[in-house]
């Protein structure tokens, strides 16, 4: 295992069931089938990565509502980015009714929230750049999608990309993938658990790396559950061109 990808070695569990609070929801305990608040019927990602590290994230969402609980955390969604270094835009958002209608988020539906200093200064705390959106006449059995995208203007660390992406165990997933096109040249380290791994795939002076993962049967919440978890307990994907710690540290000087 690549030294660097030992960095994320654990984290507590109540941050896996966080996770599965938009994607998801968290199980109930029953005998045989767990019921979910709501039900991830798709979460793709795509990671376009250039060699000097800058990368544009592309993420496709649709969510379903299963019970009448999940309507107050799937009425809206929202995400951020530098806004010294990135660009984001909301795509698309929309509610799929049940009888197949879909509903476009109208304009006014949308906020966009910036962290700003006082006249044209900058921030103190965090550049960060807010988009939010309320998706239009929701009702249990209907589902929420979108589609977001983040690029950026200038890598973080120039030549460097690193991503981890954990799923929460707690939430059902029907149709979950990652793709990671990177440029020829570009040495990315690989580290992934519970996870179906893809054939890996050029085009051009591309190479494509895919993940995908299934969960229909969550796992139940259960107080013996909380704690830490290792990574390798979890399903996980972990990305870096770090070689390891002293290049991270060379990194940030």
């Amino acid at each position: 295992m690549p030294p660097i990808l030992q960095s994320a070695r654990a984290w507590p569990r109540g941050v896996l069931c966080a996770l599965a609070l938009w994607a998801g929801g968290v199980a109930a305990q029953t005998d045989a089938h767990p019921q979910v608040p709501s039900v991830l019927k798709q979460w793709h990602v795509t990671y376009d990565v250039a060699k000097d590290g800058r990368a544009s994230y592309t993420y496709t969402v649709l969510n379903q509502v299963a019970l009448p609980s999940a309507l107050e955390d799937l009425k809206s969604f929202a995400f951020s980015f530098s806004t010294g270094i990135q660009k984001g835009q909301m795509v698309e958002a929309y509610t799929l009714k049940q009888d197949g209608r879909r509903i476009e988020a109208p304009s006014g539906n949308y906020q966009t929230q910036v962290n700003d200093g006082r006249n044209g200064g900058a921030p103190l705390l965090s550049d960060r750049t807010r988009i939010s959106v309320v998706f239009p006449d929701l009702a249990v059995g209907d589902s929420v999608g979108l589609t977001y995208r983040i690029d950026d203007q200038e890598a973080m660390f120039p030549g460097q990309f690193s991503v981890v992406h954990p799923f929460s165990p707690y939430a059902v997933h029907e149709d979950s993938q990652i793709t990671i096109r990177a440029a020829k040249g570009l040495d990315l380290r690989f580290e992934a658990h519970g996870l179906q791994e893809q054939p890996e795939t050029t085009e051009g002076d591309t190479t494509v790396r895919q993940w995908r993962y299934r969960n229909p049967q969550p796992h139940p919440w259960d107080e013996a559950d909380d704690g830490v978890w290792r990574t390798d307990e979890t399903p996980v994907l972990l990305v870096s061109s770090f070689a390891d710690y002293a290049a991270i540290a060379r990194a940030y000087g």
